[in-house]
């Protein structure tokens, strides 16, 4: 019998509400979470602020806001 994976899948854009993740994973049972948060807005947004600060081009909202919060939690289950 093969193995079954789920994944939980979230995408948006530069200012989406930060609630997937937690809701994915109240779900339970995922293996991987997979994002899209590439849209043309929010790749010409990241460019500008690149552009203005060598250290930014990342959504920092998804970073402290999501990934932050649960990060210990992706470590625990490698």
């Amino acid at each position: 019998m093969a193995k079954r994976i789920t994944i939980g899948g979230a995408s948006g854009y530069w200012g989406e509400s930060l609630m997937a993740t937690p809701q994915l994973l109240a779900a339970g049972g995922l293996d991987y979470l997979v994002y899209d948060y590439l849209a043309e807005i929010t790749m010409s947004i990241l460019a500008r602020a690149r552009a203005k600060n060598a250290d930014m081009g990342y959504a920092p909202d998804f970073v402290h806001g999501v990934v932050a919060p649960i990060s210990a939690r992706f470590k625990a289950r490698r």
